[in-house]
């Protein structure tokens, strides 16, 4: 994985199976620096993410953690510490106070970066074989398959996540709840109307990204194919499920 340090182009972040985290300066093609959390670790590094203040990074590992980490110290200021397999992505949010993190355990995880504490569990459901909210913050929904992507919109509202199952998981950060989840090729697919469409195959979504304005979500899966998604829907979702739960507590 690789990444691009915020406001510069000088610099690149690069993580590896190796378990060494290199930063790069691009103008003399070197590597000028290594990351590693500690002497004995030989855990692949998965995904590195930039805080989009810059300064700090973090980092996704095999071994079941998240690291944050300072450009200036070679040695991790914290790890998080929680989910049951890989952790496969993670991501800042956009005012770089928390980090996502998705794993192959199906859950995806919010972050305070200054404590270390984690704020809450997505995807709880599918694991405890229920629905609905789980109590200490959990989301209700969610992947059945690991978590490979991951991304915030850039107002920090929603959190997109995409996995080995095919789908995409929108989740209200705010409420703490996942707002729906696209198949291939569901709602919201731009250029494909309200059309669905499956193939014998099962794409794993590797990356995802929105657009600087926040109105269209980009999807990359193994397929082969970059998928456009409208990302304003998201919003008329959000409306319609609070329109369901007011229409619950007046019954």
């Amino acid at each position: 994985a690789r990444a691009p340090y915020p406001q510069d182009n000088e610099w690149l972040l690069s993580s590896s199976e190796d378990s060494l985290i290199r930063l790069w300066n691009l103008s003399a093609r070197t590597s000028v620096c290594a990351y590693r959390s500690s002497a004995e670790s030989r855990h692949p590094i998965w995904d590195v993410a930039c805080n989009p203040l810059g300064y700090y990074f973090a980092s996704a590992s095999h071994d079941r953690t998240a690291t944050l980490w300072c450009t200036e110290y070679a040695s991790p200021l914290r790890r998080f510490v929680g989910h049951l397999s890989d952790v496969d992505t993670v991501r800042f949010h956009p005012n770089g106070s928390m980090i996502a993190t998705g794993s192959l355990d199906r859950t995806v995880r919010l972050w305070d970066a200054r404590s270390g504490g984690c704020v809450r569990v997505f995807g709880l459901a599918h694991q405890q074989g229920g629905g609905g909210s789980q109590s200490g913050g959990g989301g209700g929904g969610g992947h059945l398959g690991g978590v490979t992507a991951l991304a915030f919109s850039p107002n920090g509202q929603f959190l997109v996540s995409g996995g080995q199952d095919t789908q995409l998981c929108v989740w209200d950060l705010q409420a703490g709840k996942m707002l729906t989840s696209v198949p291939w090729a569901g709602r919201g697919e731009l250029g494909k109307g309200n059309g669905f469409a499956r193939t014998h195959s099962t794409p794993e979504v590797r990356s995802l990204e929105f657009s600087m304005d926040g109105t269209v979500l980009a999807s990359a899966t193994t397929d082969h194919v970059v998928r456009c998604w409208d990302a304003a829907l998201f919003h008329r979702w959000q409306a319609e499920v609070e329109n369901e739960e007011e229409e619950g507590d007046e019954e």
